[in-house]
């Protein structure tokens, strides 16, 4: 049982991430950053997102109108943007619109809205077959767009347009298999000695979100749960390694960033799939890699950790998570940091916002992806 001075202490962390996300509100309105590009990670998509959530922590109009700005400079530029992927192109565009739709800023029918970037992937997911799985650039962008279209709840929306989001998740479940667990994927080349690239490592845990998230769906089942086994498997190898389990533990740090994300995608999978033990050896992994890397990285690497911080605290309330947090916040330049909602003080506000609000933003949607 926690003491009244453990309880307190809690109180006051709490009271300064708060105070945390005042100040980084107030920081904002008063120091306009310039917005290059149109993206969702780095540009006016991913800014409308948290302007639309701090409309709805604040109250404040300004923010909704800034969000409402943005768009109408999106819908009006639109037609320049070439590329398909989740960060700068057309996926994260569309998947951002259909996260306007859902979550109630504006009441508008995306079966509409997005008919032409629903054709466009279509023909993309149909016709040209991604080069990598990265959920940036790659095949686990456009899986994001249609899982978050096929989730859609627009008013007599078209058989043919389920049949068509349900088409494509099938198809890139598909292709994330053979990717990841085929003859020639990722984890047959790893079995041969091969060692995953940071890149690689970020692909996996993004891979093992999707996978978890989608499977609730029923959707190519099989596949999706033979992957997701198959990941699981490996990534508890790998895990194990790293944190010193087992007789040939690894403690080096290279990568050991993307390995804290891999510890964050076990958790989480077991957290959606509701498998207790995957959520124990998940957080377990989770813990001893943050011990390690967290004294080690560069302060601009550890601003990721902020969303998966939130998320832990929010389903454990463990004062540690919450401290590790504040020990971030603490640490922030805000005026070198960038608005971005990758590595930039978006991600940390809106992942601060999930943690002392959840009913405003919750940590699912502040990572994006899932």
């Amino acid at each position: 049982m926690e003491t009244i001075s453990q309880i307190a202490g809690c109180k006051n962390l709490y009271l300064e991430l708060a105070s945390f996300i005042h100040e980084r509100i107030n920081f904002v309105e008063n120091n306009q950053q310039e917005i290059p590009g149109l993206g969702l990670y780095n540009g006016k998509t991913g800014a409308i997102i948290l302007y639309f959530t701090l409309f709805r922590y604040t109250g404040k109009k300004l923010w909704e109108e800034k969000a409402r700005s943005l768009l109408d400079d999106i819908s009006e530029r639109i037609a320049s943007v070439q590329e398909l992927n989740y960060s700068r192109g057309l996926a994260g565009i569309g998947w951002t619109i259909e996260w306007i739709k859902q979550n109630g800023y504006m009441e508008i029918n995306t079966d509409e809205v997005l008919e032409d970037i629903d054709d466009t992937l279509y023909k993309g997911v149909l016709y040209a077959r991604d080069k990598t799985i990265s959920l940036s650039t790659g095949t686990l962008g456009k899986a994001a767009y249609f899982l978050k279209r096929y989730e859609s709840k627009n008013t007599g929306t078209h058989r043919y347009k389920t049949i068509s989001h349900q088409e494509c998740l099938v198809l890139l479940t598909d292709e994330i298999h053979e990717a990841v667990a085929g003859e020639k994927g990722l984890l047959h080349q790893f079995d041969s000695g091969i060692i995953p690239t940071k890149e690689q490592l970020l692909d996996l845990s993004h891979t093992i979100i999707y996978l978890s998230k989608i499977s609730h769906h029923k959707i190519n089942a099989e596949i999706v749960e033979r992957t997701l086994y198959a990941l699981i498997k490996y990534a508890a190898s790998l895990l194990n390694k790293f944190s010193g389990e087992g007789k040939t533990a690894d403690c080096s740090t290279e990568g050991a960033e993307e390995l804290i994300y891999l510890a964050y995608a076990y958790y989480i999978a077991g957290f959606k799939l509701e498998y207790e033990s995957w959520q124990q050896k998940g957080q377990k992994y989770f813990d001893k890699a943050l011990e390690k890397v967290l004294p080690i990285v560069p302060y601009e690497d550890t601003l990721h950790f902020v969303p998966m911080l939130c998320c832990l605290y929010h389903h454990t309330e463990e004062k540690y998570y919450l401290q590790k947090l504040m020990e971030i916040c603490r640490l922030t330049d805000q005026s070198s940091v960038p608005l971005d909602l990758q590595g930039g003080i978006g991600e940390m506000m809106m992942g601060a916002i999930s943690c002392v609000c959840p009913d405003v933003i919750s940590w699912d949607e502040v990572l994006l992806h899932s």
